[in-house]
């Protein structure tokens, strides 16, 4: 992997958005599930798009979590829904 890859779960979303031509007129909840193996960082990854920190002291995820959030685009509000789970 690039040294310079950058992962921005916003701009993900935004592509997500605009890839599926979602009418934004009428879709207001998206739901987004992370999957991998364990200890690779799904969790840090969904926690620094919830509160914008990081920390490298974890405890493993036990089957299925998930966090919300507010995204707003062109006017429009949508509830995020990012899933996590136990790798």
């Amino acid at each position: 992997m690039s040294k310079d890859f950058i992962l921005d779960i916003s701009d993900l979303i935004k592509l997500l958005l605009i890839k599926k031509k979602i009418n934004m007129a009428q879709r207001k909840a998206v739901q987004i599930m992370f999957l991998g193996d364990g200890e690779v960082g799904k969790t840090s990854i969904i926690t620094q798009y919830k509160e914008g920190t990081f920390s490298d002291d974890h405890l493993s995820t036990l089957g299925l979590d998930y966090i919300t959030k507010k995204y707003v685009r062109d006017n429009v509000e949508y509830n995020i829904k990012v899933w996590d789970t136990a790798g």
